[in-house]
């Protein structure tokens, strides 16, 4: 699997129309985002 590109939580929900997500969680690294998406 190749990384093709980074979407935001709250840009898929105004595309799908739905309420932006409440996170106050930032990841400050990949393998934090490799965690969040894996989980």
């Amino acid at each position: 699997g190749l990384i093709r590109g980074i979407f935001s939580a709250s840009q898929i929900a105004r595309q799908l129309g739905e309420p932006q997500p409440v996170s106050t969680e930032i990841a400050r690294n990949f393998a934090e985002i490799e965690a969040a998406i894996s989980a």
